[in-house]
């Protein structure tokens, strides 16, 4: 059986964690549009398992990272923006640095 917190990982079934290489073969084959479209409904998944889980979780900054790298290598002006709460949860949990770290206005 999977747990609340598991349930809330998924996308399509599958863990976050599962995508890893999905992710890195779209990127890879230069599809920067799918990679990019599969790393927003992996970052909501990440989100949404961390909110589900005990305070203090830790989100894994992998997912934030690539979306963030494709973003700039494609010169893309906008970066999706965690909700509110997110952002308070996240400015709680280690590793989370990448947010905070971005230009006003992205």
């Amino acid at each position: 059986m999977v747990s609340a917190r598991q349930a809330a990982g998924l996308v399509d079934g599958k863990h976050f964690t599962a995508y890893v290489d999905e992710v890195k073969g779209l990127k890879r084959s230069g599809d920067n549009d799918a990679a990019a479209g599969l790393l927003l409904r992996l970052v909501g998944a990440v989100e949404a398992e961390a909110k589900a889980a005990a305070p203090g979780w830790y989100i894994a900054p992998w997912y934030f990272e690539q979306l963030a790298l494709l973003y700039r290598k494609t010169r893309r002006s906008t970066l999706r923006r965690p909700s509110c709460g997110a952002t308070s949860a996240r400015a709680q949990l280690p590793g989370m640095s990448l947010w905070p770290a971005l230009p006003s206005g992205w």
